[in-house]
């Protein structure tokens, strides 16, 4: 295996990594939907690949990605239902939902 495996230098790679994971851990505390956490971790994960130098190691961090990415989607897919059951319950509309998430948000 190459040390460098994907098409970034690790410095660039390193510096990708720092700004997704500062995004989406942001995005977490401002929204508190848990896929991002979950995102944040799945990139943080592929720093693991550096450590060593196996194709093994190699597909470990590929399954353990894989699975991460899932874990997100699925967590996304049930929230998403989650809001629109509450939101038919309480009789909002999604739209109504997000607009006056929108002028909160620009009150503060």
């Amino acid at each position: 295996m190459s040390g460098n495996i994907f098409p970034l230098p690790f410095s660039t790679h390193l510096i990708f990594v720092a700004v997704a994971f500062v995004f989406f851990l942001i995005q977490f505390i401002r929204t508190k939907k848990k896929y991002e956490i979950v995102m944040a971790a799945a990139v943080a994960v592929t720093m693991l690949i550096y450590a060593k130098d196996t194709k093994m190691w190699f597909y470990s961090i590929g399954l353990i990605e894989m699975g991460l990415l899932l874990i997100a989607l699925v967590l996304s897919i049930v929230e998403k239902k989650s809001r629109k059951e509450l939101a038919e319950e309480t009789g909002v509309s999604q739209n109504e939902e997000t607009e006056s998430a929108d002028e909160t948000e620009g009150e503060e």
